[in-house]
């Protein structure tokens, strides 16, 4: 079996908001469909803002959006 090679032209850099998108089970464990997805971003949320690098701890703000149709639960 012959090994792939791969160069610098095959790396493709996304944004922070891209990579998120495209990768959800990488950040918050799960996929798109999972029940769990909204408990665990905002836990996400709140730890970062807890345990900033920064210094400024307890004071990020954030937003929670409609980003895709809404679901009658």
């Amino acid at each position: 079996m012959e090994r792939q090679r791969y160069s610098a032209a095959d790396i493709t850099v996304l944004s922070w908001d891209e990579a998120v998108r495209k990768r959800l089970a990488m950040y918050f464990g799960v996929d798109r469909r999972h029940p769990d997805l909204p408990t665990r971003i905002l836990a996400a949320l709140i730890m970062d803002a807890l345990h900033r690098h920064d210094g400024e701890c307890g004071r990020k703000a954030a937003a929670v959006v409609k980003s895709w149709p809404a679901r009658d639960l």
